[in-house]
């Protein structure tokens, strides 16, 4: 009688067991037309009373079942938002597929109730340097020091199409967000050619370069740069007949000129095409004989090709 009444005991406390379980259980099979939900959540619940030495102590698990051709994928999470997911190759045809399936999901749910339950961490207290408001968005600064090196026509005296070819080399500090202050010094040289020879007009000078750029982006600019030079020069004609030459003058004048252009600038590197015009006074001139004198003073205006490097 004793042992009776100790098995109805054991049948009604496994009873008890399974209505506890099913209440922290839930099982959703997707594309697994061959099981059915609830008898999985039975045999699941059973298999963790065996894994577990009796009634299941997991959190509410919601088990998620996706299947495929070759294989089952098992993902399973509780309230307090921990999870596992493990791929078992289990086809839905395979003989005792259930059974096997439940022995996976209960060992994943298991294994979920060991991980350790994860807290949120206390928010960490601002430093004094985490509380300094943003700096504010500057324009891209150029650097310091700028080097260029630059080449152009200057058509010096229109009337006789005196043209010239001058280089120039210089740098430029910069002063403030869009003001450089530099100097360059350049060599220039022309020809003029008349009947009775020709005239050649070599120049050599230096001058104050005062840049701005009104409008400047991350590469591009536009550049305003005003000069003042002084120029050193010499005319030397040849006689057309003989190639001698007949006659030279030299002297010293000032020049002023502005130039204006876009800029490109790229890693200490760039370019720039400035279009410019200026004045220049010698107060001498190349006279030929019973032909047009030479002179350099007047208006001009000419282009630039300019390499700029900051080192």
């Amino acid at each position: 009688m004793r042992v009776q009444l100790f098995a109805v005991c054991l049948t009604l406390c496994g009873g008890l067991s399974e209505a506890r379980a099913s209440r922290s259980l839930r099982v959703q099979l997707d594309n697994c037309s061959t099981w059915s939900e609830r008898d999985l959540e039975r045999l699941v619940q059973l298999e963790l009373g065996t894994v577990g030495g009796g009634e299941s102590d997991v959190g509410s698990a919601d088990v998620a079942i996706v299947c495929s051709a070759a294989d089952v994928t098992i993902t399973a999470r509780e309230s307090s938002n921990r999870a596992l997911s493990r791929t078992v190759e289990l086809t839905p045809a395979a003989e005792d597929g259930a059974h096997l399936l439940a022995i996976s999901v209960a060992q994943l749910v298991r294994a979920l109730a060991w991980l350790p339950e994860s807290t949120p961490a206390a928010p960490r207290p601002a430093r004094a340097a985490d509380t300094r408001p943003p700096a504010p968005a500057t324009r891209p600064r150029s650097r310091a020091l700028e080097l260029h090196l630059g080449a152009g026509p200057r058509a010096r005296q229109f009337s006789s199409m005196l043209t010239t070819y001058r280089v120039g080399v210089g740098s430029g500090a910069l002063l403030a967000n869009a003001v450089r202050l530099g100097g360059a010094v350049s060599y220039e040289r022309g020809e003029a050619t008349r009947a009775a020879g020709q005239v050649t007009a070599e120049l050599l000078g230096a001058a104050v370069q005062v840049g701005y750029e009104p409008w400047r982006g991350p590469r591009w600019s536009y550049l305003l740069q005003l000069e003042l030079g002084l120029r050193h020069l010499a005319l030397r004609g040849k006689d057309a007949t003989s190639g001698v030459q007949v006659g030279q003058a030299r002297g010293f004048g000032g020049e002023a000129q502005l130039g204006m252009g876009p800029v490109m600038r790229w890693q200490g590197a760039g370019a720039a095409l400035l279009l410019e015009g200026g004045a220049t006074h010698f107060g001498g001139r190349g006279l030929v004989s019973n032909e047009q004198p030479v002179s350099l003073d007047g208006v001009w205006a000419g282009a630039e090709l300019r390499l700029l490097w900051a080192p």
